[in-house]
């Protein structure tokens, strides 16, 4: 199943540590494989369940972990989330990246995914250089930290590129209220046309409040929507939000403050 086996302990020890000591809060291991991870989170004292799709490897990890830590076998896209608090760790097969990451941010009840996953698609989940639309679009609802590089050769067999553990925590509150009216928002700066940011916002915000908000959150608008930090997202659309529900809530231009009928857009990790 063209599985890539973690067999570094350095990086091993990292994806476990981020999940911070906490042992009371059960532990959902996707595609636990060889057990490498499995065994690390079982002797750091956590309570376990492993999921593995491939026949073999899960009846070994049937035997290995024997009254240590419960085992499935399941495809990790199937397998029936829990409805109590729990955290996850997953050294996640490259084609499931996609799906696994789609799955996570529309599930509820867990609180900490660390996940192993291409370098490219790590760092661009974490915002390294500048937050994507995806990205930004979930910012409010979770902290995205791109923790280690792990090199190929930390893997058995080993693949063709590096790899990064990322890691995602949900926010204990979520930074805005309405999801729908957020993302959207999200997706017409992103996709908004102007000379910058101060082109772009000034379809959406009078010239007076974009300028208050400016100086409050130090925003650069001559950069680009992807250049916005978590709170600086979230500070605009409040504005926004405030700004289009005024009696009197046109932009600068004289014309209505823009209103978002429907989602144009599947905010799921790419």
């Amino acid at each position: 199943m063209s599985q890539n086996f973690l067999v570094d302990q350095r990086a091993i020890s990292t994806m476990v540590d981020a999940l911070e000591g906490d042992v009371r809060t059960p532990v959902l291991e996707f595609a636990a494989g060889s057990g490498n991870i499995t065994r690390k989170l079982v002797s750091g004292g956590y309570s376990v369940s492993a999921v593995e799709l491939d026949h073999q490897l899960a009846s070994k990890l049937k035997v290995d972990f024997a009254g240590k830590a419960r085992v499935f076998e399941c495809d990790l896209m199937a397998f029936e989330l829990p409805t109590e608090a729990f955290n996850i760790v997953s050294n996640v097969p490259f084609h499931l990246s996609t799906d696994l990451q789609r799955r996570l941010m529309m599930a509820s009840h867990w609180t900490i995914a660390v996940l192993l996953l291409q370098w490219e698609v790590a760092r661009k989940r974490a915002g390294l250089q500048g937050g994507t639309l995806v990205t930004a679009a979930w910012w409010p609802w979770f902290d995205f930290e791109l923790l280690a590089r792990v090199p190929a050769h930390a893997f058995r067999p080993v693949p063709r590129v590096d790899c990064g553990i990322l890691r995602i925590r949900r926010r204990p509150l979520p930074l805005v209220d309405d999801q729908v009216a957020y993302q959207q928002f999200v997706e017409a700066v992103f996709t908004g046309r102007g000379r910058g940011l101060g082109n772009i916002l000034q379809k959406f915000l009078a010239k007076g409040v974009l300028d208050s908000v400016g100086r409050e959150q130090s925003i650069d608008f001559n950069g680009l929507p992807k250049d916005l930090t978590p709170p600086q997202w979230v500070a605009l659309f409040r504005a926004f939000s405030a700004f289009k529900n005024t009696k009197s809530g046109t932009s600068n231009n004289g014309r209505a403050a823009p209103k978002f009928t429907k989602r144009t857009r599947d905010y799921s990790p790419r």
